[in-house]
C-alpha cells in the first residue's frame, strides 16, 4: 500500500477529523498540509485544504483566520478551475460576514451560491449554504427562520 505523498496524509487526517467534528484537531493537520502543498507548488490541493481549514475555523469561532484562509482558497480555486471549491470558500466568507452583522450581504451571497449549487446538484454545497443561512439568521437574532433553515439539513426529501 502506497503512503500518501507530501501533504496528502495530514490533509486526509485533517479532513477526517473535521468530518467527525474534531475541529481543534483538524486545524493543525490542515495547516500542516497547506504548508506542505504550498512548498510543493500543489495549488489545486492547496485550494481545497485552505477552504477545509477555513470551515474548521468557522466551527471554532476563529473568524479572522477563516476569512483569510477562505480568501486564499477562493483565489487558488479560481486559478485552478475549481468553481465549486471557490463557492465553498465564498460560503465561508458569507458566514464570517453573517456573524459580524452583515446579515443582508451574507444572505445574498448564500442565495447566489445556493442557485449555483442547485444547478450542479452539489448536495454538500447546498447543505453548507443552509448552515450558513442558519448561522447568519441566528447571529441576527432571527431564531424562527434560522431554525427553518437548519431543519432543512435533516429533511431527507430536501436536496440540502
Amino acid at each position: 500500500m502506497d503512503t500518501p505523498a507530501g501533504g496528502d496524509q495530514p490533509a486526509l487526517l485533517g479532513a477526517a477529523a473535521a468530518a467527525v467534528g474534531r475541529f481543534a484537531q483538524a486545524v493543525p493537520l490542515l495547516s500542516e498540509a497547506g504548508y506542505l502543498f504550498r512548498a510543493q507548488g500543489r495549488r489545486g490541493r492547496l485550494a481545497a485544504v485552505q477552504i477545509e481549514l477555513a470551515w474548521a475555523q468557522i466551527h471554532l469561532g476563529q473568524y479572522a483566520g477563516a476569512h483569510e484562509n477562505a480568501t486564499e482558497g477562493i483565489r487558488l480555486a479560481e486559478h485552478t478551475a475549481q468553481p465549486l471549491m471557490a463557492s465553498a470558500g465564498q460560503l465561508v466568507v458569507a458566514a464570517v460576514r453573517g456573524v459580524r452583522g452583515e446579515t443582508e450581504a451574507a444572505l445574498d451571497m448564500t442565495a447566489g451560491i445556493e442557485i449555483e449549487a442547485s444547478a450542479h446538484e452539489a448536495g454538500r454545497l447546498l447543505a453548507r449554504a443552509q448552515a450558513v443561512r442558519g448561522l447568519t439568521l441566528l447571529a441576527a437574532a432571527r431564531p424562527e427562520p434560522a431554525l427553518d433553515a437548519l431543519l432543512r439539513l435533516f429533511d431527507p426529501a430536501d436536496a440540502a
